[in-house]
């Protein structure tokens, strides 16, 4: 039986019983015995002559059918003893007959009686459970012979078997209801039994174990060779080990301990033949005991202190070593302490009050800080977190206590930080103020805020006073300019004057200084904001008074100096206070522009650098701070120009420069400081410059290796624009480059050509597929064309589709070169067929009545069909030479009409209807062939047509032609062998012919009518292919 798996001892057994009764069915006789046989095959000469040869055996009783399917049918409404069936039949063959019979009827005995002599096929057959195989050949009366013997054999065969599988079924279900893993090995080590459980732990069926070598396939290769040595000396000595450990690795890598009890299998005579295994998965008890010794490795390893104790008498279940450490005792000397035993500063009163809070259930957990005092007399702090452990079995208390002496140094630490950085502040004569980003409101506020505004600090934490209120309506938009420039660039420094609307509606001048910093990753806006009221006031009187112009522009320049130098000083102590300078990656530098005795700049000095300045061109901090550039450079003033800018705009300049001195590139940022002061960022481009370089010469050899594809290479982003085109697509489109890129299809060809390809485009790009490769087909005169688009699209790193990149090819040569080999193989296959399968039918019934009638006085009936079978052969013969011409002209374009009228007048018995209109189609110049075959169907086997109507009508843009006629029909056995070739109503080949002739040119037919309706064929043709009159449709 398929898939049956027995012991040795078993096998035995079977093996003998097997013979027994394959002896009593051979020697059995005299209608004793009744096997029922099905036998299958297409050609009902066959079926007639093997029946006949069968049933002059009294015990076999032979029914037949002519199609699987009808094979089935009978199957499911009768009992049979056994199948016999022909291999090449129509729709399905016997390979497919036998796999159905296997599906639904198991083990039922199969024969495959058949011509077809190849190895493979007996190969197949048996591999999917044929019982026998036996080949068709010359010898008509041995062949029969060995059939019927056959036929005893498999069904003699199946009923042992079906005997011996019962009763090893019922110790197998009791085998398979245990979870003990039970293994039988041979002297090998190869597995010959397993039970359900054994085959599930290994991740295999049952079937798939056996045979398998146990040591290699399911020991983990670290103690395979162990175990398999000790399981050889076993086998040679006799003696076992008692239990073992076995690590076994399953299928799917998953490994299992087993602890395994072991058995010796011997022979009648003794010898040791295998071993029997029976075993228990501990698995799961192992890695449990192995995770809670790791766990207490875990919990005594760590450095915060963790210890248990009792809810009732506090006594210490355990501490780890952490603890036992700072208290300065051992495990031994625990037992019988408690808490209250450990110094800490917590009193026994406070912590029984915590305690019983935990015990009614008023807090889960508990964190408290308090002192302890370890074993060498230090104070340390500590955190501890307390909590009760309930499992419904024991209570217990379980704390953890952290040493907290880093942290208590860290906060005193920033206390003193906070208060040295208030002091700062606070002492600043002008106004300190934060604010989140896109708020109105100050979030805090320090110095001489109630003086500057009237409000206090508090009143603007408060949010009852927004900072657009303070400022004067005329002055709004002066301020809000700025602020939108700091929107856009968190680089950007306001640094405006503005009327300030004082509380007691009074009005001052202030210089407000904003810029954004990040605070832990968090951008917030800081800003200083100065009283300049005295200094506008001193600009209004030096405007009215002439005569002390001079003196009062002395000393407004001497107050806006020290205003600036205070500025200076703010900034100083806000870029230290957030290491910003000396943190970036970007090279930083602080300079001062220079002057000569005429007041001209003619050079600038280093005031400070960045570590990044350092090691990005290699020079000291010590060795550039105070000096001309001049003498830090070697070079005249370098860029002097391009820092003068931003001095006249105000504005920041950025320009990317090559510097021959030190061979690099650099892009550089200089920004006003003011007081003839400038800062520079700038970041080293060179290696970037080098990959741009190397990347424009990458370009440059594709561009040149697209240009050598023989068709249209493109690349277009998502509205259509081409991006980049190679040589052979401007060729034959005729346009420059120029007037190709960055233009849509609708500006490069005809409107409606464009069109259709931008619709192509966009279903490309909204459809889920990432690349396609499709092939497109037009006529052009009688000629076709076939173009082959393959189109991929293109994402950024965020995965969304930036551009699609397509070739586009003439195949048409390859097309054609196919298509003659596709023909000249169908050709080869059929023909072939014909002559092996059709003509060694057609002699195999020949030889069984031939035989026959030697044996027999009526020979005139079983010599006529001899005849009948004769001229058969000559109809497949003439079929071959026809079909032998098939494709050898090419197709050209036809009006069916014309087609159609060329052939009616072979069929004069039929009225053939014709409202095609004046349509034409591209096909083979054979088209008129297939209207032949059709009508001549019609008339040979559509059971008395008189009418027959040939219309067209539209399918989207393909058209169906519709051949009905008023016939009898097709059953749908008929339907499905029709265009097949292996419908043996003599109709076959034509038809096959005729869809073979319509396949050159891309068209396909179905027959699509009803029994008893008559018969519709569609001939459906594609839309390059069919036209009214001499233009495209």
């Amino acid at each position: 039986m398929q898939g049956t798996v027995r012991s040795p001892a078993v096998h035995s057994v079977f093996y003998s019983l097997s013979f027994y009764y394959q002896q009593c069915y051979l020697k059995r006789g005299g209608g004793a015995i009744h096997i029922n046989v099905l036998y299958v095959d297409d050609e009902p000469a066959l079926l007639e002559i093997t029946k006949i040869f069968l049933e002059r055996f009294d015990e076999m009783d032979v029914s037949t059918a002519e199609c699987v399917q009808t094979g089935l049918e009978m199957l499911r409404d009768h009992h049979y003893d056994i199948v016999i069936s022909d291999y090449q039949m129509p729709v399905h063959d016997g390979i497919q007959f036998l796999k159905a019979v296997r599906a639904e009827f198991d083990d039922l005995p199969f024969i495959l009686f058949t011509g077809k002599g190849r190895e493979a096929v007996a190969i197949e057959a048996l591999n999917y459970g044929a019982d026998y195989y036996v080949q068709k050949g010359v010898d008509v009366e041995s062949q029969f012979a060995e059939l019927s013997h056959k036929i005893r054999l498999a069904v003699g065969k199946r009923l042992t078997e079906n005997r011996l599988t019962e009763s090893e079924r019922r110790l197998r279900e009791m085998m398979d209801h245990v979870d003990i893993l039970s293994l039988q090995l041979d002297r090998d080590g190869k597995i010959t039994y397993a039970n359900t459980f054994a085959a599930k732990t290994l991740g295999c069926s049952i079937s798939d174990l056996m045979g398998r070598d146990f040591f290699s396939e399911f020991v983990p290769q670290k103690g395979a060779s162990d175990h398999k040595q000790m399981f050889t000396k076993i086998m040679l000595t006799g003696k076992l080990t008692g239990e073992t450990l076995a690590m076994l690795r399953s299928r799917n890598g998953s490994e299992h301990t087993i602890k395994f009890r072991n058995s010796l299998i011997r022979d009648r005579q003794g010898k040791v033949i295998g071993m029997s295994n029976v075993g228990e998965d501990v698995t799961d008890l192992l890695k449990a005991q192995e995770e809670r010794d790791v766990l207490v490795d875990v919990v005594s390893s760590v450095q915060v202190e963790f210890y248990i104790f009792d809810v009732h008498d506090l006594h210490f279940y355990y501490a780890n070593d952490a603890a036992l450490s700072n208290w300065g005792i051992t495990a031994e000397e625990i037992v019988g302490l408690t808490p209250k035993d450990i110094p800490i500063s917590l009193d026994e009163g406070e912590l029984r009050k915590m305690l019983d809070a935990l015990l009614q259930g008023e807090r889960t957990a508990l964190v408290f800080e308090t002192e302890r005092r370890r074993a060498d007399g230090t104070i340390y702090p500590t955190e501890v977190h307390l909590q009760l452990f309930d499992n419904g079995r024991k209570r217990m208390f379980i704390a953890v206590a952290h040493d907290i002496t880093e942290r208590k140094r860290l906060q005193s630490e920033i206390k003193m930080s906070e208060l040295r950085y208030r002091g700062l502040v606070e002492n600043f004569y002008g106004m300190v103020y934060v604010s989140e980003l896109d708020s109105k409101y100050l979030s805090q506020a320090y110095g001489q805020t109630e003086y500057i505004t009237g409000y206090g600090a508090a009143e603007f934490e408060n949010r009852e006073i927004t900072w657009t209120e303070l400022v004067h309506p005329d002055d709004l938009h002066v301020v809000l300019d700025e602020i939108k420039l700091i929107d856009a660039d968190h680089s950007h420094v306001m640094n405006v004057e503005f009327r300030l609307m004082h509380k007691d509606g009074r009005m001052r001048w202030v210089k407000n200084n904003v810029r954004v910093v990040s605070t832990q990753g968090n951008p917030i806006v800081q800003g200083t904001m100065v009283d300049i009221t005295s200094l506008k006031l001193a600009e209004e009187e030096l405007q009215a008074s002439n005569e002390e112009l001079q003196a009062a522009e002395e000393e407004l320049r001497q107050q806006l100096e020290e205003l600036t130098d205070a500025e200076e000083r703010t900034k100083v102590q806000e870029e230290r206070f957030h290491n910003l300078f000396v943190s970036m990656n970007e090279g930083v530098a602080l300079h001062k522009l220079m002057r000569n005795e005429k007041g001209e700049v003619c050079d600038y000095m280093l005031l400070d650098v960045n570590p990044s300045y350092e090691r990005i061109l290699e020079l000291r901090r010590e060795d550039v701070i105070g000096k001309a550039s001049m003498n830090v450079y070697h070079v005249r003033a370098p860029y002097l120009e391009e820092y003068v800018k931003p001095m006249r705009t105000g504005e920041a300049h950025v320009f990317e420069t090559y510097f021959p001195p030190m061979d690099k590139h650099f892009l550089i940022s200089a920004v006003n400081l003011g007081r003839d002061q400038f800062a520079t960022v700038f970041i080293d481009i060179t290696e970037s410059k080098r990959l741009e370089e190397e990347l424009k010469s990458q370009m440059k050899g594709m561009q040149e290796l697209l240009d050598l594809i023989p068709g249209w290479v493109f690349k277009k982003d998502t509205e259509g624009r081409y991006l980049a085109v190679n040589r052979k697509m401007l060729e034959e489109v005729h346009l420059p480059a120029e007037k190709v890129l960055g233009r849509t299809d609708l500006e490069i060809f005809p409107r409606d050509v464009g069109e259709v390809i931008m619709s192509y485009d966009r279903n490309f790009l909204e459809g889920d597929k990432e690349e396609i490769s499709e092939e497109s087909e037009h006529i052009a005169g009688n000629h076709r064309i076939i173009n082959r688009i393959s189109m991929r699209k293109q994402r950024d790193r965020d995965g969304k589709v930036r551009n699609l990149m397509a070739v586009l090819l003439d195949v048409t040569d390859i097309a054609r070169a196919k298509d003659s080999l596709r023909v000249a193989n169908r050709k080869l296959n059929l023909m072939a067929s014909i002559t092996r399968h059709d003509l060694s039918n057609h002699l195999q019934v020949m030889r069984g009545y031939i035989e026959l009638a030697k044996k027999s006085s009526a020979r005139s009936a079983y010599l006529d069909k001899i005849s009948s079978e004769v001229d058969q052969m000559e109809k497949d013969v003439e079929f071959t030479r026809t079909y032998q011409g098939l494709g050898e002209d090419e197709p050209r374009w036809q009006r069916l009409e014309e087609v159609v009228d060329s052939v009616r007048g072979n069929v004069p018995e039929i009225n053939v209807t014709v409202d095609v209109g004046d349509r034409e189609v591209f096909a083979d110049p054979m088209l008129k062939k297939v209207f032949y075959n059709l009508l001549d169907n019609s008339n040979r086997h559509g059971g008395k047509v008189r009418n027959v109507r040939i219309g067209t009508e539209a399918d989207g843009q393909r058209l169906r032609i519709v051949y009905q006629d008023d016939g009898s029909g097709l059953s749908d056995e008929k339907r499905k062998a029709l265009f097949s070739g292996e419908e043996r109503a003599g109709s076959g080949h034509g038809m096959v012919y005729s869809k073979e002739v319509l396949g050159l040119t891309g068209m396909n037919i179905s027959e699509e009518g009803a029994e008893g309706k008559g018969a519709r064929f569609v001939i459906t043709v594609p839309p390059a292919h069919h036209r009214v009159g001499s233009g495209p449709h």
